[in-house]
């Protein structure tokens, strides 16, 4: 473009169009091109530099402090920079120029690794267009660039064909680490503390410090590496260029650039099939475990080319070709379409390094409730500093005290001890053969309300028994036959033709459910060979050799075809794989001994009979029976392809073959739920955790499966919606014979009120239909959405992208949502999800942050416990750390009233002896054997966690002052404080305070560590109970046996023996009200609240779905 073209006004926002591949929720909404203001940067540069460089931290942390104090809006031909905002992120980019032979310069930036050029007044996506009719993508690139200026142009353009994910550099991860604001705090307080020669525990803060530091940054680079080598990929690889073919590395493929494809094979990019087929695992990207089959694009013009839903003429990066298939001797070749972070497996790398923010704010909650301790500084300031100012203590002693009161605010080993939990789980959850690759997800999975379940392979069995076959009589249907082979030839022939399977290593692979078809018939399946068969046959069935011949193969009329003999054999010539669009799967078979063409198709009911010209009477009667009782149903037909074109066999497409089907029958197959899954979801319902079922099977199946399992109460009315034409019809699925089936007039929410019981089941299109008339229609539609996803328990004939969508309306509700798949088809939904549990092997766990072994729903209950248990302990050691904070402060703070303070082995004792390991040691508590109806607290700023902080804090205070009145009362007089003297810190008063706040740490330890309903027993803690028992034996000693070892290690005097009782009686006494508070009053009053709380949102809730 030129530079010279009109823009638009300088502070105006620009405007973007996306890659159509990018998630709602990064979608640019502002972009303003920015450029450095001398002036204003000079002005910053000064402010950091006369605040001694905390403005310059403020920004670091703050960038947009940075971006409006030295930059300034300008024309996007004058801009260094542009400043991207979408709804959850922000970016401040810097601009680059492309200079490209046929587009001219390009003004580009990079936004979540993805290209944008400016071009007539907005940014537009930089991408390479594949998006063609099939016969001109094959057209332009089938036979390879001509020329160096070709590949340099795309080279230029589209940049290395490699997914880099960054690494930090060492160093600049260590200063990142260090400029988080909680070592930015310790290295506040360790240079403090060296300066006010507290070395020992300045130097015993510096080692946990940097512990702590070192764990963080090594889990953090271990994650940026591992995910590094995953998405960095690079192979050798033939590629034809200027008519020859020649060997290159990956990274200098372009798009466009044609590739030939070779067994074993690990894709570096999207590449488009265009000739031979091959079988490709997609595991890495899909969790399916089965391997695909993949087929050359058709030569027509009818159809456009796209990689996203031409997924069986797509190979996709990372994945692996076991298996090539060159047909006719051709060779196997591919065009590459998509490069770096544009492919599928650039998405999923994408949405790693960039995860949706989730409602679970924990870590923005400690950062605020530390301020709120650090705000109680304030009320200590008020306290010492006119005291220190009245005994007229010098500027510099009473600068360093009160900054040091600052520094107790906030205790040092507070991160470490927080991230403690977390990782105890994730070590718990590893042991049970689940594991965790995002660890900040487990606290998140400890407030899961809502589960979203696929169905097969998920609740049910992933294989599928054969129940039997079911054909036709004239217009009605036959009784069930268990053994296919008593049924007619056509039969046969479609169960063994209509398929996806494949030779690998020598043995018969592919979907379990067309396994087991195929196995029923007793056929045998051979790879074709160029020698023995035409070339454009793919692989032969047949019979098994028999002395006598089997059933006769009947024609439309009921006329006898052929008697089948032992030389009987069925070409397979060409697959039309199922898809979840289609919903159905076609074969075109030749037999190679009479030569007739015939079209075989299966699939679901409602596809296949709308297409078929002789629909028995009674069909709907039967397919209700059946999925009515859990069962999966097919259809199939068939039809004689007279005078069929094999010229033509790449381009026909599937609705070509299928005008006026003949109906062959049903393939009925029984999917057992697993053994888990009732005493799982019954768990899940008793804890109050909704469930509900997302699955691409028949609504009725759904429904049967849902109440079988306990998702549906048997008594609970369902209400059955589905899309007819463009209206959605609803049904009244009861509890007598399914056709009774009831339609009703209008939807069920006219006429039932959202308290009453009942539930809904929808089908994917209907639940889209319902989608779209909410973003575009009345109020009352709007109601009706939300309604449906209270209400609704079973989503079926749902494709992948039906799954992600529901998952993200029901996070919009306000959920907390948890989705458990097999991994196929259910990727979207799994990284979607708050947190995903998928029960496929390690190649889909990037897809979920959970990955479970065990390969049933029981993993989501460990997941949740877990996931509990681990929020809770946060909570704990956070409330903890909090308390350990204000019972020092109080300490330090009484002290400082009377010139003293607490002697550095005090100190030591406190923090390193006694508050880090009992915080550490009660972490380690598991989670409590059954899931609890009431969920954990999550939020720190809440009224039961504060309340409980703040009467603790209240309470450790007053006894505290209760220690020193009673030694006051007994043999203390109060200290004669002299204006200019120093007392020295090991005083009556010093001794008083330390043995009472020792035991004050311990009994906090204790109150907060009680485990049930969310933990386990504090006592079942071995490590917990016997440190406690340490300390308190070590405590008893200082208190009872004066001038013992442990009263000169921390430094105490020698106490009257009367005062000590009275110390104990005090102890013990604080001991019950301290836990009277934390495990009665305070949930008595957090109940009352929520109670009242959840009263008004049930009646809110109630109003606003009420239906006029």
């Amino acid at each position: 473009m030129n530079r010279n073209d009109p823009l638009l006004s300088k502070h105006s926002s620009l405007e973007c169009v996306m890659h159509k591949d990018v998630e709602e929720d990064s979608v640019i909404t502002q972009i303003i091109p920015m450029r450095l203001h001398l002036l204003k940067n000079a002005m910053f540069w000064l402010v950091v530099l006369f605040t001694g460089g905390l403005f310059y931290l403020l920004c670091y942390w703050l960038p947009a402090i940075r971006i409006k104090f030295s930059y300034t809006s300008c024309l996007v031909t004058q801009c260094s920079h542009v400043y991207v905002k979408s709804k959850h992120f922000s970016s401040f980019t810097p601009i680059s120029e492309i200079n490209s032979k046929k587009r001219g310069l390009l003004i580009v930036f990079h936004y979540q690794e993805l290209a944008y050029y400016y071009d007539n007044s907005q940014f537009m996506p930089l991408f390479f267009n594949s998006t063609l009719p099939n016969k001109v993508l094959i057209d332009s690139y089938s036979h390879g660039y001509s020329s160096d200026s070709e590949i340099l142009e795309q080279r230029v353009l589209y940049g290395v064909c490699q997914i880099i994910v960054p690494v930090m550099p060492l160093f600049t991860m260590i200063v990142t680490e260090l400029f988080n604001p909680f070592y930015i705090f310790q290295v506040y307080s360790v240079l403090l503390w060296y300066f006010d020669n507290y070395e020992i525990y300045a130097s015993a803060i510096v080692v946990i410090t940097t512990i702590s530091l070192i764990s963080s940054i090594i889990t953090t680079r271990r994650g940026l590496i591992a995910l590094h080598n995953l998405a960095k990929k690079e192979c050798k690889i033939t590629v034809l260029r200027k008519g020859i073919e020649s060997e290159i590395s990956s990274t200098e493929l372009v798009p466009g650039d044609l590739v030939e494809i070779n067994s074993q094979l690990e894709l570096p990019c999207d590449m488009c099939l265009i000739s031979g087929g091959c079988i490709v695992q997609e595991g890495m990207l899909t969790g399916e475990s089965v391997p695909v089959m993949k087929d050359a694009l058709g030569y027509h013009d009818g159809n456009m080319y796209d990689p996203d839903s031409d997924k069986r003429h797509t190979l996709y990066e990372g994945t692996k070709i076991i298996q090539t298939r060159n047909y006719g001797g051709m060779p196997i070749r591919a065009i590459v379409v998509r490069t770096g972070f544009s492919t599928v497996k650039g998405r999923l790398v994408r949405s790693i390094m960039y995860p949706k923010p989730n409602k679970f704010k924990f870590y923005e909650d400690s950062l605020k409730f530390i301020a709120c301790l650090a705000l109680l500084t304030i009320l200590g300031f008020g306290i010492t500093v006119p005291r220190m100012v009245f005994l007229e203590f010098n500027s510099v002693d009473i600068a360093l005290r009160t900054m040091d009161l600052i520094t107790i605010t906030v205790p040092p080993a507070l991160p470490a001890c927080m991230a403690a939990g977390v990782a105890f789980a994730i070590t718990r959850l590893k042991n049970q053969k689940i594991y965790c690759i995002s660890p900040n997800r487990v606290n998140v999975a400890g407030r899961i309300d809502m589960i979203v379940f696929d169905k097969t392979g998920t609740l049910t069995e992933d294989g599928m028994n054969l129940l039997g076959v079911q054909g036709i009589n004239g217009q009605k249907m036959e009784e069930i036959k268990t053994d296919p082979k008593e049924e007619g030839v056509l039969f046969l022939e479609c169960m063994a033709t209509c398929h996806s399977l494949a030779f690998i290593n020598k043995e018969l692979v592919g979907d379990t459910q067309d396994l087991q078809i195929f196995k029923s018939t007793g056929w045998v399946y051979e790879e074709a060979e160029g020698e023995i068969y035409d070339p454009i046959v793919k692989a032969v069935v047949r019979p098994k050799p028999q002395i006598d011949p089997i059933d006769a193969a009947f024609d439309e009329d009921g006329t006898v075809m052929s008697i089948i003999d032992i030389g009987y054999e069925l070409g397979i010539l060409h697959i039309f794989h199922f898809t979840s669009k289609l919903k159905r799967m076609g074969v075109i078979v030749k037999n190679l001994k009479d030569n007739k063409v015939l079209y075989y198709t299966k699939g679901a009911p409602e596809v296949i009979l709308e297409r078929c010209k002789n629909v028995p009477d009674d069909i709907n009667r039967v397919l209700a029976k059946y999925t009515r009782n859990g069962y999966r149903v097919l259809a199939c037909a068939y039809d004689v392809l007279h005078k069929f074109d094999y010229s033509q066999i790449k381009s026909i497409k599937i609705e070509d073959l299928e005008n006026d089907l003949t109906f062959i029958g049903l393939i009925i197959l029984q999917n057992k739920l697993k053994d888990q899954t009732i005493p799982s979801l019954q768990k899940l319902n008793e804890a109050n955790i909704k469930t509900i079922m997302a699955t691409g099977d028949a609504v009725l199946t759904g429904i049967s499966v849902g109440r079988e399992c306990g998702l549906i109460h048997p008594e609970t009315p369902v209400f059955l919606g589905e899309l007819e034409g463009d209206n959605i019809v609803w049904q009244v699925f009861g509890t007598d014979d399914a056709s009774h089936l009831t339609k009703l007039q209008r939807p069920p929410w006219i006429d039932y009120t959202f308290s009453e019981n009942y539930a809904l089941a929808l089908t994917g299109a209907a639940f889209t239909k319902i989608l779209h008339m909410a973003e575009t229609e009345t109020h009352e539609e709007q109601k009706a959405l939300q309604l449906c996803l209270e209400k609704c328990k079973i989503y079926a004939r749902m494709a992948p992208e039906h799954k992600t969508i529901l998952v993200e309306k029901l996070q919009s509700r306000g959920y907390l949502v948890g989705m458990c798949g097999d991994g196929a088809n259910d990727c979207g939904a799994l990284k979607t999800a708050d947190i995903g549990v998928s029960l496929s092997e390690a190649d889909s766990s990037i897809a979920a942050p959970f990955t479970s072994q065990v390969a049933d729903i029981s993993s989501v209950l460990i997941v949740l416990k877990e996931g509990r248990c681990a929020l809770t302990t946060s909570i704990q050691c956070f409330k903890y750390m909090a308390l350990y904070s204000l019972i020092q402060f109080t300490s330090a703070s009484f002290l400082y009233w009377y010139l003293g303070n607490l002697t550095d082995n005090q100190f030591l004792l406190f923090d390193l002896i006694t508050v880090m390991p009992l915080a550490v040691f009660m972490s380690m508590t598991g989670p409590y054997t059954e899931l609890s109806k009431h969920q954990p607290p999550s939020e720190l700023v809440s009224l039961r966690i504060l309340s409980s902080v703040i009467l603790q804090a209240i309470l450790q205070a007053l006894v505290q002052m209760g220690a020193y009145v009673l030694a006051l009362a007994t043999f203390l007089s109060p200290p004669d404080v002299v204006i200019g003297e120093d007392p020295g810190k090991i005083t009556y008063q010093n001794t008083v305070i330390v043995l009472i706040s020792w035991f004050q740490y311990q009994i906090m330890c204790f109150v907060f560590s009680i485990g049930k309903p969310w933990k386990k027993p504090s006592y079942t803690n071995y490590y917990l109970t016997s440190y406690q028992i340490i300390m308190a034996t070590a405590s008893a000693l200082a208190l009872f046996l004066q001038g013992s070892v442990v009263s000169l290690l921390i430094n105490t005097k020698s106490l009257p023996f009367d005062y000590r009782i009275y110390l104990v009686c005090l102890t013990v006494l604080y001991g019950i009200l301290a836990y009277l508070i934390d495990k009665a009053l305070v949930p008595w009053i957090d109940h009352r609240y929520q109670m009242k709380k959840h009263r008004k949102i049930h009646n809110q809730l109630t109003e606003d779905l009420k239906f006029t």
